[in-house]
């Protein structure tokens, strides 16, 4: 697995647009068309559409 990086403002703004807290995830991914996150206190990955 990649390691984990620090989202940018961009991503903050976009998790806590869909009401998640930006401060349990890191991104592991990005596509064209989603974001690859992953929490930090559960190590559960998160898939969202852009």
């Amino acid at each position: 697995m990649k390691q984990p990086k620090k989202l940018t403002m961009k991503q903050k703004k976009f998790l806590t647009k869909r009401e998640y807290d930006c401060s349990l995830y890191s991104l592991i991914k990005e596509y064209k068309t989603s974001y690859i996150f992953l929490n930090k206190k559960t190590n559960e990955k998160l898939r969202l559409e852009k």
